[in-house]
This record gives C-alpha cells, sequence and structure tokens, in this order.
C-alpha cells in the first residue's frame, strides 16, 4: 500500500511568514502554481462578494469545474506576472483566471513527473499546497465527477490521507482529525460563500 497525504496550508504559511494571505498561489513551481484569480473580486472578503453577486454565483466561482472568473488586469497588483516572487517564471505560464478544470492540467504534470514516481518507489508523500490544486489532485484519484466536485472542500491544516495500491489506484481516504471537527471546518468553508457567516474554523476564514 502506498500513502499519499494531502494538505492545505497556502495562508498558515503565510501567516507565519509575516505575510498577506497569498492571492497567488505560494508554490514557485511553473506548472503547480494553481490560483484562481478574481479580477475586482480580488480584496473582498467571500461574505461580501455574496452580498453582492449572490451566494450561488460566489459559490460557482469558488467550487464549479469549467467555470472561470473574471480574468485579473494584467496592471493589477494581483497580476502574478508582477509578483517579484514569479520572476523567472514565463508569462504565458501565469493565469489571469483559473477554472479548476485549468488548475488540474496545470497540476497533474507534477503528479505524473514527480510525486507518482515517489509513491511507486514506497516513499509516503506530502503534498501541501492551495486548496485548489489538492482539490483537482483528489479529483484525479477519486474519480470524483464534475457535478460532485462542487461539494468537496478541503479543510485548512487537516491532512487528508489518501492509501493506494501499488497501481497508484485509490483504496480509500479519510481527514486525519475526529470527525466532529471536520465537519466544523467544512460547515466554516461553505458558509464563507454566505451573505452572512454562520460559523468560523478553527482558522477564520480559509480556503477559497
Amino acid at each position: 500500500m502506498r500513502i499519499l497525504l494531502l494538505l492545505n496550508l497556502g495562508e498558515v504559511l503565510a501567516s507565519t511568514q509575516n505575510q498577506p494571505k497569498p492571492q497567488t498561489a505560494c508554490d514557485s513551481s511553473k506548472r503547480a502554481h494553481a490560483m484562481r484569480n478574481k479580477k475586482t473580486l480580488l480584496g473582498l472578503c467571500k461574505y461580501d462578494l455574496a452580498q453582492k453577486f449572490g451566494e450561488k454565483q460566489v459559490k460557482i466561482w469558488r467550487r464549479s469545474f469549467d467555470v472561470r472568473p473574471p480574468a485579473v488586469d494584467e496592471k493589477s497588483e494581483y497580476y502574478p506576472a508582477n509578483d517579484e516572487r514569479y520572476k523567472d517564471v514565463e508569462k504565458k505560464l501565469l493565469p489571469k483566471c483559473e477554472s479548476l478544470e485549468d488548475c488540474i492540467q496545470r497540476v497533474l504534470p507534477v503528479w505524473h513527473e514527480e510525486i507518482a514516481a515517489e509513491l511507486k518507489e514506497g516513499k509516503t508523500v506530502l503534498v501541501s499546497a492551495h486548496g485548489n490544486a489538492l482539490r483537482g489532485f483528489l479529483k484525479h484519484l477519486a474519480k470524483i465527477s464534475d457535478e460532485d466536485i462542487v461539494e468537496v472542500n478541503l479543510p485548512t491544516g487537516i491532512p487528508i490521507v489518501c492509501e493506494l495500491d501499488k497501481e497508484l489506484n485509490l483504496i480509500r481516504r479519510y481527514f486525519l482529525a475526529d470527525e466532529a471537527v471536520v465537519k466544523k471546518e467544512i460547515q466554516a468553508i461553505v458558509d464563507q460563500g454566505k451573505a452572512r457567516p454562520l460559523s468560523v474554523g478553527r482558522l477564520g476564514e480559509k480556503s477559497a
């Protein structure tokens, strides 16, 4: 059996480094840069977006498979090409916006060329990334449908254990935390897309 651990830590890592919560991915890998830019939506909390555009639209932007949010302007400070961290990345590789479908195409080469190879050698692999990149990995591994992925939420800081066979087929997956804690954290993520927050997780507003 092979073990893969998925951990959503993007905003936690930024906070420990005295940096603002990232609007772009923290991973400097050219292919794993998996950000869903939201143009003028950037800088607004999800509650405000829900009040302005409606909860249904916000959920589509956050969780849909193939719907892209509005593209960020190239002059915006939020455009990755204007970020010093990505100065060595080809501009064409830096997205102005991304759907989950785009994100999956961006991260799967990392899976096939790096992660899968480590797993096949019998190593336990930990992948820490932006929540949407992890949703992409999980969709691929668990063969989650385009419709069902909308309801998949990955809490910040709670590892997901994926048990795989030798061919890297998923045997089972589970959160490495108490069930009550997981439910609370998932509900907090769901509530972020509502016009009025109903619950808050351990780390506040996380996991766009």
